[in-house]
């Protein structure tokens, strides 16, 4: 077991003895793409995961331990698989008086009334849309980027997009969102218009384990003009930078 952390290692090492597995379980202190392990381990588990693999090191991690050996082709890794859904739709940015405009993160529990918590709602106005399935027994990508077609519900105003995933531990269970996994997280984009019925198309974007600077949204509703069909460029309009779109946090 490895674990960064000074402090909560020795707190690991002190719960291992607690429970008589010393024999068992050896306590690594340190950076686990650095770390003294042995060669093609038979099983690695690991949770440095957050929604999208967009925050924490799960895929930069996996890629070094593989270049050192530490996986092999027949490592059995927990989780397997983690598989990335988006959606389009309205959300409350208000809390509290005040109009938030960065990620939201959304915790099951916090769903829950008499909480205390401002209730993070969201209602889509698109089908979740599948962006990315990395498969851990493999060397990932460095990115996502994900085109795609959609047909919108309604006639609505969006406001937001809805990231969220689930991590597939073996061939028969899977786990979604948890008060301490993977939590939906809401996006705000740009007010935009999508047309019931009307095909729109998007391009999603972003770096693994980069953070949500990396993030960039675009898409294209076709609306009804005079006589004819025309694109409507909406969400992030203009560029901060070389490759990445402009979010409503950006100054």
């Amino acid at each position: 077991a490895v674990e960064f952390d000074p402090f909560l290692a020795q707190c690991l090492a002190q719960s291992v003895r607690a429970n008589g597995l010393q024999d068992t379980i050896e306590v690594i202190c340190g950076d686990v793409c650095s770390a003294g392990l042995p060669q093609r381990v038979d099983v690695f588990i690991a949770e440095l995961i957050d929604t999208g693999l967009i925050d924490e090191m799960q895929a930069e991690v996996i890629n070094r331990l593989r270049e050192r050996g530490v996986l092999g082709e027949s490592t059995r890794m927990i989780p397997a698989r983690y598989d990335t859904r988006l959606e389009f739709g309205v959300a409350k940015l208000d809390h509290f008086g005040f109009r938030i405009l960065m990620p939201q993160h959304c915790w099951p529990h916090q769903a829950h009334a008499g909480t205390g918590w401002s209730q993070a709602r969201f209602e889509p106005a698109t089908e979740p849309v599948l962006l990315s399935s990395l498969a851990f027994n493999a060397v990932l990508p460095a990115d996502v980027e994900h085109a795609f077609t959609f047909l919108p519900m309604a006639d609505t105003d969006v406001n937001a997009v809805r990231m969220s995933g689930s991590a597939q531990l073996t061939d028969q269970a899977s786990l979604g969102a948890t008060n301490a996994f993977s939590g939906d997280k809401i996006i705000p984009i740009r007010p935009t218009r999508l047309y019931r019925g009307r095909t729109a198309r998007a391009r999603i974007a972003y770096s693994l384990g980069a953070g949500f600077s990396s993030l960039r949204i675009e898409a294209v509703c076709e609306a009804a003009a005079t006589g004819a069909e025309q694109g409507l460029r909406v969400a992030c309009e203009s560029r901060a930078g070389p490759r990445r779109q402009r979010l409503p946090w950006d100054a």
